[in-house]
């Protein structure tokens, strides 16, 4: 059996596709009779707009580490205005794509690209397909590309990725009849059977076409256990080829969700129960990509990494002495203790980001964070003390905020404004399969209607987000209290003090920063590095 598995456009051209990577070897090891070849068309995508124009050419050199500048603060704005201009462009191809796929009017310029990668998957002369999406800007693209391959000698067609839990499935395999099947959820056990060549039914978690019908497998999906999923393999990616002046490698110590009670929270459809992977197997990861590619500079893609596994990795690496550089997602709950901050620090942490969302702790509540906002304040302080970059990720204009909640999230951010590096304020966003989504009338929300993400031939496709309105609001759309308070937070942060380069940089990128500030100041790490710290059960 002949595969292709592909990562499609547009994501970052920093990151490298841990999905597929993930895959590859879990197919080789289970079904080695099978002929895989695996393509990330995102990053080839990404090179072929930088050849367009030269200032596009020469950004991607320097960002690639080929050209000196990166490390340069005052240069790097000037790559980072090359990518926003590439990225506007992609913008442009993803309308026609979307256009292309519901009207079937194809643009010479969106052809070049479709027929570009038709011509780089169909080289193996693949028997499958399969087609990986993660984000809602790689959508539109996938289903033109399954579209053109389909009417340019295409095999069937298998579509798979964290993004196809926020789409009505059925309603999208209805619609585009170029598309064979869904694997919805984890992709380890149906990327088996697909690989073998079963049928459509056999492969668990997968959503197909059968004649006129859909239908869902019978096949019972069971949680993949981590520790025996081989080490993701990036080799056949050519991680030079990311616009990153060295390798950042995307790692996983845990699937799903440990807390799991975020009301606005819709991670949680893509996995199922919480797993956490050994933290010495995760370290075994660690030092085969150091001695495969070089790398010393680690992202963790965990939900968040708790406390207990934070140090049990710290530890793991303090006691092999390995030298990198890592960044974590986190919850600020009491159990990030200073001893832990500092220890993490010593162990090579140089950057969290802190899902925050909000400086009032009665909208803290609502959101059910599990969190209070004196250990929120000293675990900044901390962090920062131990030299560990923070990030502060905040979420406005959530269900039932007043105008003294607003008061309250500024001045928690003012307060500890000196301790943090950089941060994101995003509006925010109602899914049908959160909490606030199954009971909007309880916060005061009305529903209008779930997004419209494609029309084709009469027929819609929706995703889980939705456009609501408060009680008493009249205006429709998706936020626009949340998207108020964003601007007065610009405004009242102007009095703060500039935002530093780190607020408008890739995640890699971001990084890579963090790590070279590390490497100039060291914090002193008094405790016992190698001794585990208690934890609250």
């Amino acid at each position: 059996m002949r595969l292709a598995l592909a990562f499609v456009p547009r994501s970052s051209p920093s990151y490298m596709p841990l999905g597929i990577a993930s895959l590859a070897p879990v197919i080789r090891a289970h079904a080695p009779q099978a002929e895989l070849a695996l393509h990330d068309l995102n990053i080839d995508a990404w090179h072929w707009m930088a050849d367009q124009q030269p200032e596009w050419r020469d950004a991607a050199a320097i960002l690639r580490g080929q050209q000196p500048g990166f490390h340069d603060a005052t240069r790097y704005p000037t790559q980072a205005s090359a990518l926003a201009a590439m990225a506007r462009r992609f913008d442009h191809l993803s309308a026609q794509a979307r256009r292309y796929v519901e009207q079937d009017i194809l643009p010479e310029s969106l052809e070049a690209l479709l027929r570009r990668q038709t011509d780089q998957l169909l080289q193996s002369r693949p028997e499958r397909i399969g087609l990986s999406l993660m984000y809602p800007e790689q959508l539109h693209f996938g289903l033109a590309l399954a579209l053109y391959l389909r009417r340019h000698g295409g095999p069937s067609m298998l579509l798979g990725g964290a993004l196809l839990g926020a789409i009505d499935g059925e309603a999208l395999l209805r619609t585009c009849d170029f598309v064979d099947a869904l694997v919805l959820g984890e992709g380890e056990p149906a990327a088996v059977k697909w690989a073998r060549g079963a049928a459509w039914s056999d492969m668990p978690g997968c959503l197909y076409r059968d004649d006129d019908s859909i239908r869902p497998s019978p096949r019972r999906r069971q949680p993949v256990a981590l520790d025996l999923c081989p080490v993701p393999d990036f080799e056949d990616l050519l991680p030079t080829r990311y616009f990153n002046p060295e390798p950042v490698i995307p790692i996983l110590g845990s699937r799903g969700c440990l807390w799991r009670r975020c009301r606005f929270c819709a991670h949680n459809v893509s996995f199922g129960k919480y797993r956490v992977r050994d933290a010495a197997v995760l370290v075994d990861q660690v030092q085969h990509y150091q001695e495969r590619h070089g790398a010393t500079c680690f992202y963790l893609a965990d939900q968040y990494v708790d406390a207990a596994a934070l140090d049990a990795f710290a530890t793991e690496l303090l006691r092999r002495q390995v030298r990198c550089a890592f960044h974590i997602m986190g919850r600020m709950t009491a159990d990030y203790t200073r001893e832990l901050l500092f220890k993490a620090a010593a162990a090579g942490c140089v950057w969290i980001s802190w899902g925050t969302e909000s400086g009032s702790q009665r909208l803290l509540d609502l959101v059910n964070k599990g969190v209070e906002l004196a250990e929120m304040e000293r675990i900044l302080r901390d962090a920062h003390e131990a030299g560990i970059s923070n990030l502060a990720m905040m979420i406005y204009g959530l269900p039932t905020t007043t105008r003294e909640d607003l008061q309250a999230t500024f001045g928690f951010l003012s307060r500890c404004y000196p301790y943090l590096q950089a941060m994101t304020a995003s509006s925010f966003v109602l899914f049908s399969t959160t909490p606030f989504g199954h009971n909007p009338e309880r916060y005061d929300l009305e529903v209008l209607d779930r997004q419209l993400v494609l029309q084709r031939h009469g027929h819609a496709v929706r995703s889980t987000r939705v456009t609501f309105r408060r009680k008493g609001e009249t205006q429709d759309g998706e936020s626009p209290l949340g998207n108020q308070e964003v601007e007065l937070w610009k405004r009242y942060r102007a009095w703060l003090g500039d935002p530093t380069i780190m607020d408008n940089i890739a995640c890699e990128h971001y990084l890579i920063y963090a790590a070279r500030e590390r490497s100039i100041i060291r914090p002193d790490f008094s405790g016992d590095p190698l001794a585990p710290l208690p934890h609250a059960v």
